[in-house]
């Protein structure tokens, strides 16, 4: 591959992680090294931080037409989801990702709304300004897929009397979490089980020093490493993957405890 090349192949890279819904680091994965070293042996890709900085900022208006054109293209309309979080910098963004009715992602963009609390007369001119900007390129959306914090509940209410055509509902993986917090609140052996795997992947998360030695102890005994999954309201399945990666080093924490409590 000549240097002329090289920024037409960087920008398809690009597109190809966007349009599939991939994380920039899998330009790192050495499965996929392995395969592109396979077609084009000595190959130098892009590492995630160079495809975020430099790629993305060189080809970030071809890529939102890219987007919006695909977008456009749904004739059945597409869903919006949405949501907020506080970034390195401790600015609040607020995410959009389009999701196409075949099911594919399309990352839409992302604001500083750090300037503006969040209230629900905020999240309801939020959604009507996307529904302005999108309308403008021709985009058709059916519903909108949203959080189920207080703000987010009440702006919902507002806009299905306003917009009665779309869809309006709330993130089926918080309400599934929801759902399985409210059986273990319901039994007390579960409940208490529940608060002990939390406080034990807990406490290695704020120890590094036990961290390392539970690690040196799974080497020992599987010949790998287990990670220990803190849970959280909002992830899919997490308390399931708390509990299993519990059970999957059960050994290892044995044998760590008796290293370290002798009597």
């Amino acid at each position: 591959m000549s240097v002329n090349d090289k920024p037409t192949f960087e920008c398809l890279l690009l597109r190809m992680l966007v349009s599939n819904g991939l994380p920039f680091t899998f330009l790192e994965n050495e499965d996929m090294q392995a395969v592109f070293n396979f077609i084009l042996p000595g190959i130098c890709l892009p590492n995630r931080k160079a495809i975020g900085g430099r790629v993305l900022k060189k080809n970030a208006k071809s890529l939102k037409k890219n987007i919006t054109d695909i977008a456009k293209k749904d004739i059945d309309g597409v869903t919006v989801t949405f949501d907020g979080w506080t970034n390195v910098k401790a600015e609040h963004i607020w995410g959009i990702v389009l999701i196409t009715s075949h099911g594919q992602p399309l990352i839409w963009g992302a604001y500083d709304i750090s300037g503006k609390a969040s209230r629900t007369e905020n999240v309801f001119q939020y959604i009507k300004n996307l529904m302005v900007e999108t309308n403008k390129v021709g985009i058709n959306i059916k519903a909108f897929v949203s959080d189920s914090a207080g703000e987010y509940t009440a702006a919902r209410k507002q806009l299905r009397i306003e917009f009665s055509n779309k869809i309006f509902l709330p993130c089926m993986v918080h309400q599934m979490n929801l759902v399985f917090g409210d059986i273990f609140k319901e039994n007390a052996l579960y409940k208490q089980t529940s608060a002990e795997a939390i406080r034990i992947v807990s406490y290695f998360n704020k120890l590094p020093y036990f961290t390392g030695n539970l690690r040196d102890e799974q080497l020992r005994i599987y010949d790998k490493t287990v990670s220990l999954l803190s849970p959280g309201d909002t992830k899919w399945n997490s308390y399931y993957f708390c509990f299993h990666s519990i059970l999957k080093t059960k050994v290892a924490l044995k044998f760590l405890s008796a290293k370290f409590n002798k009597h």
